[in-house]
């Protein structure tokens, strides 16, 4: 997924499998607080905000790992202070 700073985007976890998973999300091995409804907002305010960001989805059948590598551009033309 390629993002611009000034970006957000919700990232959305559905794995497959029996019911009920655990969620957890991280990036870079920290874990990360997302919304209610599992899903991930985030907020693009630099490059450092691009990685690989990983959903982990555990049950009593096993664990599932989604994970998405975000890639970040300065800002988007539109953000740009023209002289």
């Amino acid at each position: 997924m390629t993002l611009v700073t000034g970006d957000a985007v919700h990232l959305n976890c559905a794995p497959d499998g029996g019911i009920p998973f655990k969620i957890v999300w991280r990036k870079e091995n920290k874990q990360l607080t997302p919304l209610a409804n599992d899903s991930l907002l985030l907020h693009i305010r630099s490059r450092k905000d691009g990685g690989r960001y990983e959903c982990v989805a555990t049950s009593k059948q096993g664990e599932e790992v989604l994970a998405i590598d975000v890639i970040v551009f300065g800002e988007s033309i539109t953000n740009r202070h023209l002289i």
